[in-house]
């Protein structure tokens, strides 16, 4: 795999992925056809998650939030991070556990991600209701609000430090309040939903905002905000690298296995027998109408554009979905450059000889078609 398909890679790395909310965003990763890595303390999900089919197309890291060095190596390799870690205060936990459960434990991986420069930050938190003793507010010498001081500082950082000055950075923080489906606890399901959906729909009918705000939200609808908001920012850039490594004609099945390819071919595990060589076709063909959704608006910027992208539909492959067409021109692989990331240019300027450098995309974009089609 070349070092400008890697750059546009669509890798996700999960903190407090074996969670609620957390393995939710991992499931819906994983139909999406991203490539995730959770970090976990044990290295394995638990055993209502590892019964679930898409847990074997998960890279279960044995790591600790609070220990970067344990996922430092494979985080480099990340297009975006995102940290769903939280503890509920309960009265057997301290102020100081409860802070650090909600605070630290986000922060740590958001400052190693700013520091390997991954471009994209996703946290969730939470709306709190302001009149929650012990959580939103404490009272002096009695208790204090370690929730909610956790939450902030993962807030905090987020805004303030991981954007900062770097426009080419991006962080989201999602605050849903309560959270409705079914959680697991020592093994044992817990339909929350049951209790929490008609709630949702008496708060939701109060004509005051304060009050309809407080309506749970479907964990499912958490997990697509958070997905979504980890991985726009690259689609432009995987389709990019996809169509430049397809030919003029392609199914739409080929595609789609290019997309998910970009995040696993190279990877030496697959050639030593230790992955299966088959992953990347299985993700593919069973995330078919999630990618295809997903990568519809690009798409069909890239049709508007001038590359040429076109879609003959029927005509591909029984279970295809239609094949595809597109202008292998100097102009439009200049087009597709353009969409790669910078790194990626650098990358293909270095392959076509001195003169570009990282930071000249057009000069780069030209390089590459002359590469591929003569001197311009």
């Amino acid at each position: 795999m070349s070092s400008a398909a890697k750059s546009a890679a669509k890798r996700l790395m999960v903190f407090g992925g074996t969670g609620f909310v957390g393995s939710a965003i991992v499931e819906e990763a994983v139909r999406r056809g991203l490539a995730v890595t959770c970090v976990t303390r044990t290295g394995t999900p638990p055993g209502h998650i590892l019964s679930q089919a898409w847990s074997a197309n998960v890279d279960w890291l044995p790591g600790d939030a609070l220990r970067p060095e344990t996922y430092r190596d494979a985080m480099g390799t990340a297009d975006a991070v995102v940290t769903s870690v939280g503890v509920l205060p309960l009265p057997s936990l301290t102020h100081e556990e409860v802070v650090r459960g909600n605070g630290d434990t986000n922060v740590v991986p958001a400052r190693t991600a700013k520091e390997l420069g991954v471009d994209r930050l996703v946290v969730v938190g939470a709306s709190i209701p302001p009149f929650v003793p012990g959580v939103a507010f404490g009272v002096p010498g009695l208790f204090e609000a370690g929730y909610a001081k956790g939450k902030k500082m993962a807030l905090d950082f987020a805004r303030d430090e991981y954007v900062g000055s770097e426009k080419k950075r991006g962080a989201v923080v999602l605050q849903p309040g309560g959270v409705s489906g079914t959680r697991y606890a020592n093994g044992r399901a817990l339909p929350l939903w049951i209790a929490m959906s008609p709630v949702s729909r008496v708060l939701r009918a109060v004509p005051v905002n304060a009050i309809a705000e407080l309506a749970p939200t479907p964990v499912g609808n958490v997990a697509r905000a958070a997905v979504a908001a980890a991985s726009t920012a690259n689609l432009r850039a995987a389709l990019a690298a996809a169509l430049l490594t397809l030919p003029e004609t392609f199914s739409a099945e080929a595609l789609r296995v290019a997309l998910v390819g970009l995040s696993y071919r190279g990877d030496v595990r697959t050639w030593l027998g230790a992955e299966d060589r088959h992953k990347v076709a299985r993700i593919a063909a069973g995330s078919a109408a999630a990618m295809d959704a997903l990568y519809a608006p690009v798409a069909a910027e890239a049709r508007a554009a001038s590359v040429g992208l076109t879609r003959v539909e029927g005509n591909g492959p029984r279970g295809s979905g239609g094949a595809w067409g597109q202008d292998k021109s100097q102009a439009a692989t200049r087009f597709l450059c353009r969409w790669l990331p910078r790194s990626a240019l650098g990358a293909l300027g270095e392959r076509t000889g001195p003169g570009p450098g990282p930071d000249d995309a057009e000069a780069a974009a030209r390089a590459a078609s002359r590469r591929d089609h003569g001197p311009a």
